[in-house]
């Protein structure tokens, strides 16, 4: 399937977004619950997960899209038990947008190709 070269680019940069955003909320989930003086076993695998699978994302892999997905409905649930509804929701639908955006799936068909 071909597409055009610049909703390529911009998928690219939206799949970038998406992770950045992804493991940066992660990462601020740790530290803030470490801060805390909690321990943050979950949020440490939730992070570590995704950073383990950034670069099969990236490439375009579907396993590794679905299990991104799952990651974050997972975190998505544990930081609504945990007060933070509105990050949860958004986690969730960062991990939406890895499926349904049609710039995302148009990089990742790009990607898969490569």
């Amino acid at each position: 399937m071909n597409h055009d070269a610049a909703v390529i680019v911009s998928g690219w940069r939206l799949t970038l977004l998406i992770l950045g955003l992804e493991l940066g909320s992660l990462a601020l989930n740790v530290a803030l619950g470490i801060a805390a003086g909690q321990t943050e076993y979950l949020s440490a695998g939730l992070f570590a997960g995704t950073a383990l699978l950034c670069w099969p994302v990236y490439q375009g892999k579907l396993w590794a899209r679905i299990e991104v997905c799952i990651l974050w409905s997972t975190g998505a649930i544990e930081l609504a038990l945990g007060g933070s509804p509105v990050w949860g929701v958004t986690s969730f639908l960062l991990g939406l947008t890895l499926f349904w955006a049609p710039q995302v799936n148009a990089y990742m068909d790009y990607a898969a190709q490569q």
